[in-house]
């Protein structure tokens, strides 16, 4: 699966979607804050 945003990035134009269940899943362990920072870089880099 993909798990940065970078990754996220590449794949703008080639998919119609993106899965980072376990990514997420892993955020959310570091609690709140964690989740946050990381979907925001991911909303990021798929805006660019």
């Amino acid at each position: 699966g993909v798990s940065t945003p970078e990754q996220a990035r590449a794949l703008v134009g080639l998919a119609d979607g993106i899965i980072v269940g376990s990514a997420v899943v892993e955020r959310a362990v570091d609690g709140a804050a964690a989740l946050r920072e990381y979907v925001a870089g991911l909303r990021a880099a798929l805006r660019q």
